[in-house]
């Protein structure tokens, strides 16, 4: 089967830390091309030339400073990913959150009879929270005026016209069949880390990560994030992601004498210190599922989210906690837990045993090959 995946993000995949949906649209595809499939990834605004890694191939879609500044998007972005994607001709094109791109690679699919597919990144691609995402201006007033019309323009030409909406948890497949969308649960992949990553020693108490370009605008709540680390000054605090400079004068992060902020991290360096923390805190008002959650898991590290409780896993306590966002609640909790050595070690043995039935990339990969060779409803 051949199969193409466009990324509206292409830094992750020339060595750069960002988000998770560039990290999924990673995994699946070499897992896929492991598998024997042709595979195949669209950076757009790539300006280097075509390269091949790990069995997948990568193509530039456009680059980033080519055609008429102002009139770039019309006059050549658009006219020449339509080039690359003709000249490909998959049997499937992918495309995962929400993306003014979208609507045109959907109709292209029909046009090409193959398979459309869009999938959703956070719960808030289903509403007018992704038209927001969608302009990412740096200017407010911006992304509300013309947010509500870029989410009208994705959910009536691409999400109703996709042949198939991969939602990553029961609250988005709720959604979809609200709206009558055809779609199909599959989470997210995640690997078991390295021994040397497992065996990292534990020397600091909660991690925080907030590796996303929206993390320090507030999305993964980094000012409830200073209000956990004020209200519990006898425990240390590292926190990983990009920072925004006007947002930590404001709050004066030096200020916060049991906090680290380590900045942005490879992959592999936030594993590692997230394995070096006894707890991870997840503070985001909504998420998919979270892949800072998954990789928790994957290394045993129990969870407290203030928010984000994604199929009603922390309901029994066996995963850890969700403070249903009372922050106050989230400090007693991680207080509790840090407390108590057993009960941590109980808990992260049942996250290994969770990712290793339900996240592997074996079972994953499963569910990508029968809902692209079956398009079949859930």
């Amino acid at each position: 089967m051949k199969i193409c995946f466009i990324s509206s993000n292409y830094q992750f995949f020339t060595g750069n830390a960002t988000g998770g949906a560039e990290r999924q649209i990673l995994k699946v595809s070499e897992y896929l091309a492991k598998r024997n499939h042709e595979i195949y990834v669209i950076l757009l605004g790539y300006s280097n030339g075509e390269f091949t890694k790990n069995g997948v191939s990568y193509l530039s879609g456009w680059k980033h400073t080519h055609g008429l500044r102002f009139a770039r998007y019309f006059t050549y972005r658009l006219p020449n990913l339509k080039r690359v994607l003709n000249e490909l001709n998959a049997d499937v094109y992918y495309t995962r959150g929400p993306s003014l791109i979208t609507p045109s690679v959907v109709k292209l699919s029909t046009k090409n009879k193959s398979l459309s597919v869009i999938g959703l990144a956070s719960d808030d691609n289903l509403d007018f929270r992704s038209g927001k995402i969608m302009i990412g201006s740096p200017n407010p007033s911006v992304n509300k005026s013309f947010g509500t019309f870029a989410f009208h323009y994705f959910k009536n030409y691409a999400l109703r016209e996709a042949d198939l909406i991969i939602a990553q948890n029961n609250y988005q497949a709720m959604e979809c069949k609200k709206n009558a969308l055809r779609y199909r649960v599959i989470s997210n992949i995640v690997e078991l880390p390295a021994a040397k990553i497992l065996n990292v020693c534990e020397d600091v108490e909660v991690a925080f990560i907030a590796n996303t370009a929206g993390s320090s605008r507030g999305m993964k709540g980094i000012n409830k994030f200073l209000d956990l680390v004020g209200k519990l000054p006898h425990i240390r605090f590292i926190a990983i992601g990009k920072h925004d400079k006007k947002l930590h004068e404001n709050n004066d992060v030096r200020s916060y004498l049991n906090l680290q902020w380590l900045g942005a991290l490879t992959h592999e360096e936030t594993l590692k210190n997230i394995a070096r923390s006894k707890i991870v805190v997840n503070l985001s008002l909504y998420e998919g599922f979270s892949n800072v959650i998954l990789e928790a898991w994957s290394l045993g590290k129990p969870v407290v989210s203030l928010h984000v409780n994604p199929n009603g896993l922390f309901d029994d306590g066996k995963l850890g906690y969700c403070a249903a966002g009372d922050i106050g609640l989230m400090a007693s909790i991680t207080a509790e837990l840090l407390s108590s050595q057993e009960k941590r070690k109980s808990i992260g043995a049942c996250c290994r045993d969770y990712i290793i039935s339900e996240h592997s990339p074996e079972k994953i990969c499963d569910q990508y090959e029968d809902a692209f060779s079956s398009n079949k409803m859930m």
